[in-house]
């Protein structure tokens, strides 16, 4: 007969079943939370885990991140920058400014230098403390520039015994674009890396040919940012890839970061970007993806803010920007086609391959690395475009997974200027296709596609191709939140 120790009653109130009662039970203690390893592992076809889903604990499973689209671009909250360490960085101290050569300073917190020397020369800074940094980051405003566009502008430099020349090569200047009111007014970055404690004379130096004034200078120790775990970014496509928004970049919305970092094939007139090819250094709009920049702010580093963002600032993003203007993937001479017989600045995808294994070879610490892209534009003008372009994203997939030595390595595509549905752009029409869950034929796995915001008021005025500064901004934030939930994915982060 069952007994009435647990009954469970039907609608008369007559028991219809009971457990019995065992007084030597007890309630099962829950597993204990524990690191996250592989232990639900998915294998390649080599037996390697490609994916391992993170064991939390009972009852503490990872619920998967839902990006959502900005209306009005916000900057993520972001760590907070070091501590500023120059003592006395208002410019107005003649002994924590040493002047020479053409500086002068000018008793409102700037400082001016001329060309009249002919040569380097440098305020030195003698009571800046770097402790043990190993990099550091001057930044600074150049609020006036009284040289041309092309002369050499100025850097942090450090000068003691043994010789530091990490930045060689590598100067901040106001470049003003043709149809431009004038340049940008974000903060100058200057970095300086493999620094040992033994060199202590920090300087601010100006090339031999620049004229200008220099504002609110701040020193920062960013030696921590390199020995955080590093996801690499690849940027490439055309224009809407690079930065051809109207807006310049904006000192608030585009700022720096000790967390993201860049990449980039080339340096630029001179090294007037703060860039040097093939190096991993401090990132800073624009970005350089090739020899002819956009000069603006694109969709990369709002991506990377957002993917910093959301794993909590412990992560380093290093963008490697290799997109190009005018650039197709469909023809034998197509700069994108990984056979193509394009050569020089025009090669796009050999630049690629070589400036991402030349940024892997500097981080011991990758966990993972992504691709985003804006492109195919110039595709859509050539005969038959829709038609050939899923196949020549096939083979152009399979060739930089290959080739980059990333064979699972995630693809977001980034969508055209998209004014309305009816008609709507052959080129969505088709890269919608290539969406790994699209369904279609032309599905490559590990491809995500994202629409951009609809409107004619995310492009430029009078422009029915190239996106806004501001819709770069916002769909860069956005692929940077789909960039954080698929590495939540793949366990690069929590």
């Amino acid at each position: 007969m069952p007994r009435t120790d647990y009954p469970v009653l039907d609608g008369n109130g007559d028991i219809i079943v009971a457990w019995p009662h065992d007084p030597a039970w007890t309630r099962p203690e829950r597993p204990a939370e524990r690191d996250p390893g592989p232990d639900y592992p998915v294998f390649d076809g080599n037996g390697q885990v490609i994916i391992a889903v993170p064991y939390g604990g009972y009852g503490s499973e990872v619920e998967p991140f839902v990006p959502e689209m900005l209306d009005t671009y916000v900057v993520p909250d972001m760590p907070s920058l070091p501590p500023q360490m120059l003592p006395n960085p208002a410019l107005d101290d003649p002994a924590a400014w040493v002047v020479a050569n053409g500086w002068t300073l000018n008793g409102d917190g700037t400082a001016t230098h001329n060309t009249a020397t002919g040569q380097y020369s440098r305020i030195a800074i003698p009571n800046a403390d770097m402790g043990d940094a190993t990099d550091v980051v001057l930044t600074f405003d150049i609020p006036a520039q009284t040289s041309n566009n092309w002369s050499l502008g100025c850097r942090a430099r450090l000068l003691s015994t043994p010789a530091n020349a990490s930045n060689d090569g590598m100067w901040n200047g106001l470049i003003t674009r043709s149809g431009d009111a004038g340049p940008s007014t974000r903060a100058q970055v200057s970095h300086v890396w493999n620094r040992v404690p033994g060199q202590t004379q920090l300087v601010l130096e100006a090339g031999n040919n620049w004229a200008g004034t220099i504002a609110n200078p701040r020193l920062y120790d960013v030696s921590a940012a390199r020995e955080l775990p590093t996801l690499v970014v690849v940027v490439a496509g055309q224009s809407n890839a690079e930065a051809y928004g109207a807006a310049l970049a904006d000192p608030t919305l585009d700022a720096w970061h000790p967390n993201l970092w860049m990449c980039p094939p080339n340096g630029y007139g001179g090294g007037v970007y703060g860039a040097k090819a093939n190096t991993v250094t401090v990132a800073q709009e624009p970005l350089l993806h090739n020899l002819s920049p956009g000069h603006r702010a694109g969709f990369a580093m709002p991506a990377a803010k957002r993917i910093v963002s959301l794993a909590d600032g412990g992560i380093r993003v290093v963008i490697v920007p290799v997109a190009k203007s005018g650039t197709g993937m469909i023809g034998s001479d197509a700069p994108w086609n990984p056979d193509s017989t394009a050569t020089g600045d025009n090669d796009r995808y050999t630049i690629m391959v070589n400036t991402y294994l030349a940024a892997r070879s500097q981080i011991t610490n990758h966990i993972g690395t992504i691709m985003l892209w804006s492109g195919n534009e110039y595709d859509m003008q050539v005969a038959n475009g829709v038609g050939l372009l899923p196949a020549a994203w096939a083979n152009f997939a399979a060739r930089a997974r290959a080739d980059m030595g990333v064979p699972d390595m995630p693809i977001i595509i980034s969508g055209p200027v998209y004014l309305q549905d009816d008609p709507l752009n052959p080129l969505i029409t088709v890269q919608r296709t290539l969406d790994q869950d699209s369904g279609s034929p032309n599905a490559i796995a590990g491809v995500t596609y994202l629409d951009g915001p609809m409107g004619a008021q995310w492009v430029n005025p009078g422009d029915t191709v190239h996106w806004s500064t501001a819709a770069n901004r916002i769909r860069g934030d956005f692929a940077g939140q789909w960039a954080y939930r698929i590495g939540q994915e793949r366990g690069w982060w929590v």
